[in-house]
C-alpha cells in the first residue's frame, strides 16, 4: 500500500470514533449464554448444548462437540484447555479444550447456572430451581464439591469474587437482595437492596473491589450500582429502564453492560455510560467478556457474537486492507497489541522507529500478540510489520509515560 494512502487512512480512523462493534459469523444458530475468555482462547455456551470456541480473540469460531442436549448457563476455563460447563444436565469437565467432555459428580442434582473460581483449587458453583436454590464450593480444583447451602427459596444465578475472602451472588428474586460472604464462602449473608422492592430476577453481576459493583436484572429492569460492599445501591441508569443479562469490566473501570432487543451499554470511567447498540439489532445480548481495554466479545440469541475493538484514546487501531491487521492501543504506555484477522507469514518481525528512523524496538510478529514496550521512550512512532524487507503493513502509534 502506498505510504500516502497508509497515512490517509490513520487520519479517517483519528477523526471517526474509538467504538467499532462487528458480528462474527457463528456456527450455531442457539442463543448463546455465556462467553469466556482466557488469552487468545474463548468459549460460548448455551442451549440444547451448544458450544462454541475462537483461538484468535474472538474473529472466527467453531462448533464444538457436546455429550448432553441440557442448556449449559456458564463457562470457566482456567487456560486453554482445562474448563468447567454449567447446565440443566449438571456439571461437566474438559480437560482437552472442549473436545470431550465429563460429567462431575456433585452432591446434589440440579440445575447448574453458575460457576468462577477464586483460585486454581477453591471454586464455586450454583443453580437450583425455585425452593432448591444452591451453592456448591470445591477446594480441590473441581474433583469433589461440597455443599454450602440448599433449599433456598430462589436459585442462584451469578457468583463473583473480587478478592479471596469476598464474594458476592445474586439470584432469581421475588425480593431485591444480594448474597455476599467475607469468609471465603463458608458464609453468606442477603443485603436488602432499599427502596427497590418488585419483581426482578437479578443475573448480571461484577465488581471491581469488594466494595464498588455493580448488579443488574430482567423482567422488572435494573441496573444498579454500589461503592460500600451492598450496603446502599443507586440506579445506573434513572428510572430503570433497561434490563441487563451481563456486566464486565477491565480494571480501568472501562465497563459493558449487554441486555434485551441489542442492548449495549459502555462506560469508560465507570461514571459515564454511552449507549452502543448496533443499529437494527433486535437480539437479546446475554453475555459480555472484556478481554482488554481494546477488546470485548458479546453473545447472545440467535448465536448472535459481536466483537468490539477500540483504541483506549486518541488515535483509532489502524488497519492494513489486505491482512486486517491492526496495532492499538495509541496513545500506548508500557504495552501494543497486533492483531491480524489473516495468519502473518512466517519470519515476520514488528519494528518501532523514532521519528529520525532509529529502530527502537524489534520483535517477532504473531497473528495475534501483545508485545511489551515498556522500555521505549515516550513520543511519537513509525511501527512496521515486514518479512524479507518486504513491508506488510505500517503506521504510527504514540507511546506515554
Amino acid at each position: 500500500m502506498p505510504r500516502t494512502l497508509s497515512l490517509c487512512i490513520l487520519l479517517l480512523s483519528y477523526f471517526s470514533t474509538n467504538a467499532q462493534w462487528t458480528q462474527r459469523t457463528s456456527p450455531t444458530t442457539q442463543p448463546l449464554y455465556a462467553v469466556q475468555f482466557v488469552n487468545d482462547t474463548g468459549y460460548a455456551v448455551g442451549y440444547y448444548g451448544t458450544v462454541i470456541r475462537s483461538t484468535d480473540r474472538g474473529l472466527s469460531w467453531a462448533a464444538m462437540p457436546f455429550p448432553n442436549s441440557g442448556d449449559l448457563h456458564d463457562v470457566y476455563f482456567h487456560d486453554a484447555l482445562n474448563g468447567f460447563a454449567a447446565g440443566d444436565s449438571g456439571l461437566f469437565h474438559t480437560v482437552d479444550g472442549g473436545g470431550s467432555w465429563d460429567a462431575v459428580v456433585t452432591p446434589l442434582q440440579e440445575p447448574w447456572r453458575c460457576i468462577t473460581f477464586v483460585s486454581a483449587q477453591v471454586g464455586f458453583c450454583g443453580g437450583g430451581w425455585f425452593g432448591t436454590g444452591a451453592l456448591l464450593r470445591t477446594l480441590d480444583g473441581g474433583a469433589t464439591w461440597d455443599v454450602v447451602f440448599s433449599g433456598a427459596e430462589i436459585p442462584v444465578s451469578a457468583i463473583q469474587f473480587p478478592s479471596a475472602d469476598t464474594g458476592y451472588a445474586v439470584q432469581y428474586s421475588y425480593s431485591w437482595e444480594v448474597l455476599k460472604t467475607t469468609d471465603g464462602g463458608a458464609n453468606w449473608s442477603a443485603l436488602p437492596i432499599q427502596p427497590m422492592s418488585s419483581l426482578t430476577n437479578l443475573e448480571g453481576l461484577h465488581f471491581l473491589d469488594v466494595d464498588n459493583g455493580y448488579v443488574g436484572g430482567w423482567y422488572l429492569p435494573a441496573f444498579l450500582h454500589t461503592v460500600d460492599g451492598g450496603v446502599s445501591w443507586s440506579e445506573v441508569v434513572p428510572g430503570g429502564s433497561m434490563n441487563v443479562y451481563g456486566i464486565d469490566f477491565t480494571t480501568s473501570q472501562q465497563g459493558i453492560a449487554v441486555g434485551t432487543l441489542g442492548a449495549i451499554l459502555h462506560t469508560y470511567n465507570g461514571i459515564d455510560w454511552s449507549d452502543e447498540a448496533l443499529p437494527g439489532s433486535t437480539e437479546d445480548n446475554y453475555a459480555v467478556d472484556m478481554l482488554d481495554d481494546t477488546t470485548a466479545i458479546v453473545v447472545g440469541g440467535g448465536g448472535q457474537v459481536l466483537r468490539w475493538r477500540s483504541a483506549t484514546t486518541g488515535i483509532s487501531a489502524s488497519v492494513h486492507e489486505n491482512t486486517g491487521l491492526t496495532v492499538h492501543p495509541s496513545p500506548a504506555t508500557d504495552w501494543l497489541v497486533v492483531d491480524a484477522e489473516k495468519a502473518l507469514p512466517e519470519g515476520t518481525r514488528f519494528e518501532l522507529r523514532d521519528v529520525s528512523g532509529n529502530m527502537v524496538y524489534s520483535t517477532a510478529a504473531r497473528t495475534h500478540a501483545r508485545m511489551e514496550v515498556g522500555d521505549v521512550a515516550a513520543g511519537n512512532y513509525v511501527w512496521r510489520c515486514a518479512v524479507k524487507g518486504s513491508t506488510l503493513a505500517s503506521g504510527k502509534v504514540v507511546l506515554t509515560r
